[in-house]
């Protein structure tokens, strides 16, 4: 009898305490109120790529065309570029160095590959090397 008055005791301790977790004012509830949903931290922008994802492998195509540009030319030039292991080929078409950036030249190259035909408009530069980089192409 003593055993059951004691099991009966727990069992009631037992009940107060899972009640006072979940009273009013103390649950789930309560806490999904109290987040604060506006509040954000640590937000980057997303950067925008140099280049287009599907002509990293075309790129140094375009470039070993560039190194046929004529320099001091007084018009701007087209030369053909291929890339045999993808498929695309284009014409790109360099712009005259100016005064104010003589070693850049604004760049615009078709790419006809199996994705279709697609026209890009850049900046290319020559390095005192003589060898040419991409600042930036993207699609128009």
């Amino acid at each position: 009898m003593i055993v059951a008055v004691a099991k009966m005791g727990m069992l009631a301790g037992l009940a107060l305490l899972l009640a006072a977790c979940v009273g009013p004012g103390r649950g789930l509830e309560t806490t999904a109120r109290s987040i604060d949903r506006e509040l954000t931290t640590g937000t980057i922008a997303p950067q925008k790529p140099a280049f287009p994802h599907n002509m990293a492998e075309d790129i140094p195509f375009m470039l070993s065309a560039l190194t046929n540009v004529a320099e001091g030319g007084s018009s701007a030039q087209s030369l053909k570029w291929e890339n045999v292991e993808t498929g695309a080929r284009g014409v790109l078409t360099a712009s005259i160095a100016t005064s104010e950036t003589p070693s850049c030249r604004a760049v615009s190259t078709t790419r006809e590959s199996f994705e279709g035909i697609s026209l890009y408009q850049g900046e290319a530069c020559r390095l005192p090397s003589g060898s040419w980089f991409l600042k930036h192409l993207e699609k128009l």
